[in-house]
């Protein structure tokens, strides 16, 4: 079975996120804006990217439980008899339960992947409601959503085609060879540059507005504060490459690695 800690940890950050994307969407939904006479709140595109990143969230903890449930050490070894007379089963049903368990990370690192660019895909929309005033806000917001697109069909892309044949992905090791594509490096790494790079195009974005605001220098300091969170978001992706890649880019090590910043972006 799945080791307690890495249950309790994938379930927490899960939990934590879709209370906050839920409780987010219940405000919009829910409580009127009283701040001035000409306020509103309805239900825009931002809270429909934020509202669907559920989905692949639950999706991605479900896979990677049932897989560290099915292969608690995943590993690419065969079964052996020792083993099969510990858990009280064939060995062919072990390895069976190995091999289920590699095919699962494959959706797992597909609904990763889609949660984290719902929830870009939301801020863009949001910023894009204040920007788009300016000449040159709809052309740089259209030309980063296409860009954000586009490196998500990339990604999707790596995660599907960086072993070939597909079935290398979950093979077990019969032959004593080792397949260095299973590790999923190349995903991996290109993920975490696309990210790094949105990220840092979506801190920059709504700064230039700040000085079109009728606000006093405290307040812009506090927002400008407010817009800069998300640099917390490429530090974490900068530092967590080498910690993954010195665990070997063991799944254990990119699920514990990978889950915290989950409640970071659910909260911003």
């Amino acid at each position: 079975m799945a080791s307690s800690s890495d249950a309790a940890l994938t379930l927490a950050s899960t939990a934590i996120c879709v209370a906050l994307i839920v409780a987010r969407c219940f405000y919009r939904l829910i409580f009127r804006c009283h701040i001035h006479t000409t306020c509103h709140r309805r239900w825009r595109i931002d809270d429909f990217y934020m509202t669907i990143a559920v989905l692949p969230l639950i999706g991605r903890a479900v896979c990677i439980l049932l897989s560290f449930t099915l292969n608690p050490d995943h590993t690419y070894d065969p079964a052996t008899e020792a083993e099969a007379q510990t858990w009280g089963q064939s060995v062919e049903s072990i390895d069976g339960d190995r091999e289920l368990s590699h095919k699962l990370l494959i959706p797992a690192r597909i609904f990763y992947a889609m949660f984290l660019w719902c929830l870009k895909l939301g801020l863009l929309a949001f910023y894009s409601r204040f920007i788009d005033v300016f000449r040159w806000g709809k052309l740089v917001t259209d030309a980063l959503w296409w860009f954000i697109i586009a490196t998500f069909i990339a990604v999707f892309i790596t995660i599907l085609a960086e072993c070939r044949p597909l079935s290398l992905l979950w093979a077990l090791n019969y032959d004593d060879t080792k397949v260095a594509c299973n590790r999923a490096v190349g995903n991996l790494i290109l993920m975490a540059v696309c990210n790094i790079i949105i990220n840092i195009a979506l801190i920059i974005l709504p700064f230039p507005m700040l000085r079109h605001l009728r606000l006093d220098i405290k307040e812009k300091i506090q927002l400008g504060f407010l817009f800069s969170v998300g640099a917390m978001l490429v530090a974490i992706t900068i530092l967590r490459i080498p910690l993954i890649l010195n665990e070997s880019v063991s799944q254990r090590s990119r699920s514990m690695v990978i889950s915290p910043p989950f409640s970071v972006l659910g909260l911003c």
